[in-house]
Formats: structure tokens, sequence, C-alpha cells
């Protein structure tokens, strides 16, 4: 089990809505597989969908992360 070093917020309905054809999941990993899928806003912000893989003595490290345009963002 691993804490993960954010909080995660759902993304915008509006945003899910116009890409229901397409499947997300708020987190999705497999036990054999070192790659963890996030599709959130991280610290109720920077909506988008990440790509960590576990490293040996690092921990999650970024791979890939794609934003949502700015008219999903959260409002600062």
């Amino acid at each position: 089990m691993y804490d993960v070093p954010f909080s995660l917020e759902d993304l915008p309905y509006s945003w899910v809505e116009s890409h229901a054809d397409e499947p997300h999941e708020r987190m999705a990993f497999r036990p054999d597989s070192r790659l963890m899928k996030v599709d959130a806003c991280l610290n109720e912000s920077e909506c988008g969908l990440y790509d960590y893989v576990m490293k040996d003595g690092k921990g999650l490290v970024l791979v890939h992360k794609e934003l949502l345009p700015t008219e999903f963002q959260p409002k600062q």
C-alpha cells in the first residue's frame, strides 16, 4: 500500500459529460504493474490525466501529464 502525496477531486462534470464515450476512472492500476493512472484534479487544481510509475526508493514518479483545457480548470 502507498499513500499518494496529493489529494484528488473528481474531474469537472462538464468535461466528463463531453467525453462520455471515453472510459475514465479516478485511479486505475493493476497489481502486476508499476503504472498508476490518475484522472482527477490534484490538490483541487490542475485537472488532468496523469500517469505515474512506482520507482524503487523514489516512490511515485510522474511520467505523463495532460491538463484539461483552461475552461475546465478550477477558478482561483
